[in-house]
């Protein structure tokens, strides 16, 4: 059964604002049910999506943690770093990125051969699974995008490789959701201008 958790749900178009903060053009938007979603982009030419996190109150009312969709924080956790815990520099780091045609996955120190890793789709779940043969790996994980316009998976659809100890998992995204996610895209960006005329600096 699919994850019903908020991340994974169609929240409706929202209200947007935009900024200028890094040089990126920052879309927050707020949806009716009180989610946020914060999507960066590149300030120059045809935007290019290189952040999108999501947050949700609480059970109790109370402001929830960003989760990352799509690239990560730029600050360390500092939250662990006051605890005294450190994640290791050989642990694999698992991120997310994409561009116009596909979502990308890269881990990060992996050292193991290309002919180690199985990357498979697991119906039950709408997931994609990696593993490795010598058991030292695993990860399964959804593509949120997918879920939420209600599209299945196509194992054809996903290619990998493995360089410089950093495997690379991309899956080719369908026609119609490029369509949607340009159509989006565009609706929320001018929106946001239109909201933030000339778009204030940050």
């Amino acid at each position: 059964m699919v994850s019903e958790r908020w991340t994974l749900r169609n929240h409706g178009k929202g209200t947007s604002r935009a900024v200028i903060a890094g040089g990126r053009r920052r879309i927050h938007t707020t949806f009716e049910d009180g989610v946020e979603m914060v999507e960066e982009y590149t300030q120059d030419g045809v935007p290019m999506l290189l952040v999108r996190r999501w947050k949700a109150p609480t059970a109790l009312g109370g402001d929830g943690k960003w989760e990352f969709e799509i690239g990560e924080a730029n600050t360390p956790d500092t939250k662990n770093q006051d605890i005294g815990i450190a994640l290791s520099s050989t642990a694999p780091i698992f991120l997310c990125r994409e561009d116009t045609e596909h979502w990308e996955w890269r881990v990060r120190n992996l050292p193991y051969p290309k002919e180690n890793y199985s990357v498979t789709v697991e119906e039950e779940t709408q997931s994609i699974v990696i593993r490795t043969s010598n058991k030292k790996y695993f990860k399964r994980f959804q593509i949120p995008a997918m879920i939420r316009e209600g599209h299945r998976l196509d194992l054809l659809a996903i290619d990998f490789s493995h360089s410089n100890n950093t495997l690379i998992v991309k899956y080719q995204k369908p026609d119609i959701v490029i369509e949607q996610e340009q159509k989006l895209q565009h609706e929320r960006l001018a929106t946001a201008s239109s909201n933030e005329p000339g778009c204030r600096q940050q």
